[in-house]
């Protein structure tokens, strides 16, 4: 099982790979949304809404099913609900 801190480093490198283009290093957005904590968390309550988020996309977000795993997309969350660092 990963504990919290692997979890968001895995989070991290996915992040870094597939969301930082349109969310920015620090999350406040350049073609995406702002994605920093205080903005996510009052749309995205809890991590299950904002895995579906990630999974399924919506709008302008792509869906990343079909391009990550569970673990990852749970791990990607995890990173940005946790401050992006």
């Amino acid at each position: 099982m990963t504990n919290a801190t692997e979890l968001v480093a895995d989070g991290k490198s996915v992040y870094l790979q597939r969301c930082v283009g349109c969310h920015g290093v620090d999350g406040s957005g350049i073609v995406g949304p702002d994605i920093r904590p205080d903005e996510v968390l009052e749309k995205y309550a809890s991590a299950e809404a904002m895995e579906a988020l990630v999974r399924d996309g919506l709008g302008e977000m792509p869906e990343f099913a079909s391009k990550l795993s569970d673990d990852e997309i749970a791990a990607v969350v995890a990173y940005v609900r946790g401050g992006l660092g």
